[in-house]
This record gives C-alpha cells, structure tokens and sequence, in this order.
C-alpha cells in the first residue's frame, strides 16, 4: 500500500519490532517515518492495504488483518493526526476475507467492495458495501459460483 494524501505518503512497512502495519512519513519537512497504526498488536503482520487501499477525501481506507478476525476493512481518518484515528468500519464476513481483492469501486457515498467467504479454496466471493456518509454497511446478495 501506498497512497499520498496532501504532503504524508502512507505505506505499509515492517520495523523488525511491530511486524508489517501502517506508517507515515511527511514528504514536505522530510521527517523521519511514524507508525500510525499496529492493528495486529506485537509482532504479527496486519498487512494493511494488502488487498483494499483506496483515499476518499481525508480518509485512508483499506483491508488488514487484526490477528484474531482475520482480513477486515479499515479506515484512517489522516485529518485527526491520532494513533487512534483508525477503525474497524465493517466486520466483512468470517476470517480470511481478503476485501476488495478483486474489485473495489466508488459509485456517490458508497464504496462496493468484494470479499471471500473463509479460508476454504474456491470460497464463494460476495458483493460488499461501504456507505462513507454513514461510515457502515454490508451487502451480500450476489455469490460467484
């Protein structure tokens, strides 16, 4: 993952001590990078923006995994400048969801998205969505076969 939004690029990196999770860095003042996120607390991987990334206006949002509940849909609001700026926005369906690994797009306030269904191979694929103004949604009606 890397998107710019303003001055701060934001990436996915590992520091050897919180495994791979989200960080900044300010292109304008060249600082040195920050963690903005450890989703998968300790030394577990989050892997954000491994599947998702996408920026609407200030806010990143983008897949990681926690640990526990496997690939999920995160959102970073880069306006709030805090640690705990991010959120869970949806719980996507059960773990290994891999959202919008395969599509993802904007339509007005609504990002759809799809996501598997568990680890299994071959796992049905479902249609998601995101209302952006309500910052909450889900919608699985259309299965692949």
């Amino acid at each position: 993952m890397e998107l710019l939004v303003g001055d701060t690029l934001y990436f996915s990196a590992d520091d050897g001590s919180t495994g791979r999770e989200l960080w900044a860095h300010n292109t304008s003042n060249n600082s040195d990078p920050w963690q903005v996120a450890d989703i998968n607390s300790g030394g577990g991987h989050s892997d954000p923006g491994k599947h998702l990334s996408i920026v609407i206006d200030d806010v990143l949002y983008f897949s990681a995994d926690d640990g526990s509940t496997g690939g999920e849909f995160y959102a970073y609001n880069t306006s709030n400048g805090s640690d705990r700026g991010w959120w869970l926005t949806s719980s996507v369906v059960q773990r290994g969801s891999s959202p919008g690994d395969k599509m993802q797009i904007l339509v007005d306030d609504t990002l759809y998205f799809d996501a598997k269904g568990g680890n299994a191979v071959g796992a049905n694929c479902t249609l998601h969505y995101l209302n952006l103004a309500a910052r909450r949604g889900y919608l699985q009606r259309y299965r692949s076969k």
